[in-house]
């Protein structure tokens, strides 16, 4: 069978020996209310640039998952990077944003011309360890919407009790994820509902971003 999509992660072959710090093109100084927002972007929570904290507006949603819905981030945030990767790399590893979608604007644009998706581009800025701006070109890839394409009969993971109704349950702990394609075949990037720490990209997808040398990208075959 075809693949249709793959799990999406960074690759560090870059560096020589990967522990900690050493796999790392950089960090991000934590701000006031930082671990607010921190998941935000997992949630596909609609962001707010402006003010000097992070602040976070949290729900329980009616599959009694603990979601943030929407968030402001501070309008600067300070993001130093590593001179010698950070003006190499597209997809760079950043300290403190594990699960930030930080790229290129060359890969996101490579992503639009495999097809659209609900998104927010929010434009950053990588400093020198000294504070001096170096370089423009990336930006956070906020996906606005979770994709429900998680095929139940398939997948195997635990049900238990929600938050907000004991009788109700929830799916937790995914053991294996198998995802059915709608109609409309996979989007070019995408999250999925229950499983929201993991970015995934369609096939064509993939072709479209190693066609285009996009750099720093890992991908991974979870569906047989």
């Amino acid at each position: 069978m075809t693949d249709k999509f793959y799990e999406l992660s960074h690759n560090l072959d870059r560096f020589e020996d990967c522990e900690d710090e050493d796999c790392q093109d950089g960090y991000l100084t934590e701000f006031e209310g930082y671990d607010k927002v921190d998941r935000a972007f997992m949630d596909c929570a609609t962001i707010t640039v402006g003010g000097k904290k992070g602040i976070a507006e949290t729900a329980v949603t009616e599959d009694g998952i603990w979601n943030v819905l929407n968030a402001q981030i501070p309008s600067w945030i300070e993001f130093i990077g590593k001179t010698e990767t950070i003006d190499a790399i597209d997809y760079p590893c950043i300290e403190n944003a594990d699960y930030w979608p930080i790229m290129s604007k060359k890969m996101v644009e490579v992503l639009l011309s495999v097809g659209d998706f609900p998104h927010q581009v929010i434009p950053i800025t990588f400093c020198h360890y000294s504070g001096t701006p170096m370089n423009y070109d990336y930006v956070i890839l906020n996906l606005l919407s979770l994709s429900d394409f998680m095929d139940f009969d398939e997948s195997l993971y635990t049900l238990k009790p929600t938050i907000v109704d004991p009788n109700k349950l929830m799916v937790r702990d995914i053991q294996k994820l198998v995802l059915k394609e709608p109609e409309s075949g996979f989007p070019p990037i995408f999250r999925v509902k229950w499983h929201t720490v993991r970015l995934y990209v369609s096939a064509e997808a993939r072709a479209a971003l190693e066609a285009a040398d996009i750099k720093g990208l890992d991908f991974s075959r979870i569906w047989p």
